[in-house]
């Protein structure tokens, strides 16, 4: 829905999300922020204040409105950046004090997902339960653990592959691993990936393989597979290739909502009737996964 938003300059237009609206999605028109979620993150906070933040200077928007039901605007002036290191500090010498100098106001703590990233002079660290308490975890052992789950499920980036495309055991991989303290979206924080769905933040990290960005694999996934798409029905391509829109925008969670086919160029092509064309919806989507996550 970001496109019809971003040019709905005639009319009311409202979104209810989850995370779509965190970070990478400039809608210079939008003016109103609306807050129902609870929030202890103050970096995804600031990033969902961002999108009323931008200028557009044809309706002459220069302001915008955040309403807020959880008081999440506490987190205004949160800390969430480690501050530089003073001059002579944390270097050579530097007496008994780690990092040097005396009177340090201590680590800074960053909240990401509703778990704490701890960033000090030994190193970084990811608060995680551990036997009913918090325990400072390294960030490469913590990425090692998530990525050692997925090997012990999948032996190889096609076993792989085949789970991540099968809906219901993505979601049991996943929550598996949110059940034991494990959260694959913070270490992807921390990698700056973003812009990478999980699946190649797990194919990069666990098989070795090239990892590409949302927009690349969507993009990838239109072009090479532009031989399937002209030899089937006009309508039933476009649909098609509206997954492989939908995923460059909101990777593989945005191929599993309801919602999608609410998307204006997936719904005036016919939708799941147009994939009828083709065979069973399922079958359809699943070899559309397939040739999605096998570039």
């Amino acid at each position: 829905m970001i496109e019809p938003m971003r040019g709905s300059g005639e009319r009311a237009f409202i979104a209810c999300t989850v995370d779509l609206l965190e970070a990478g999605v400039d809608i210079e028109r939008l003016n109103a922020v609306v807050f129902f979620r609870y929030l202890q993150s103050p970096i995804k906070f600031y990033q969902m204040v961002g999108r009323g933040t931008r200028i557009h200077e044809e309706t002459s928007k220069y302001k915008f409105w955040l309403y807020d039901y959880t008081d999440v605007t506490q987190l205004f002036g949160t800390d969430f950046i480690t501050k530089p290191p003073r001059p002579g500090s944390g270097g050579k010498g530097g007496g008994d004090n780690e990092g040097g100098g005396g009177g340090g106001e201590g680590p800074a703590v960053a909240e990401i997902g509703g778990q704490s990233v701890l960033i000090n002079a030994q190193g970084r660290f990811i608060l995680s339960r551990r036997d009913g308490r918090d325990t400072p975890i390294p960030v490469d052992e913590y990425r090692r653990e998530v990525v050692q789950r997925a090997l012990a499920e999948a032996h190889n980036l096609d076993e792989f592959r085949a789970l991540w495309i099968e809906t219901q055991k993505r979601r049991s991989f996943i929550n598996h691993l949110l059940g034991d303290n494990f959260s694959p979206e913070v270490i992807r924080e921390i990698d700056q990936m973003t812009d990478f769905d999980l699946y190649d933040f797990f194919g990069h990290h666990g098989y070795h393989a090239r990892a590409l960005k949302r927009t690349e694999r969507g993009g990838l996934f239109i072009r090479q597979n532009q031989g399937w798409f002209d030899g089937m029905d006009p309508k039933s391509a476009i649909v098609i290739k509206g997954l492989g829109h939908q995923f460059a925008q909101g990777g593989t969670d945005a191929l599993e909502t309801t919602a999608i086919w609410e998307v204006p160029e997936i719904r005036q092509a016919g939708g799941l009737d147009a994939l009828r064309v083709l065979g069973k919806p399922v079958g359809v989507i699943h070899e559309a996964k397939l040739r999605l996550f096998g570039i």
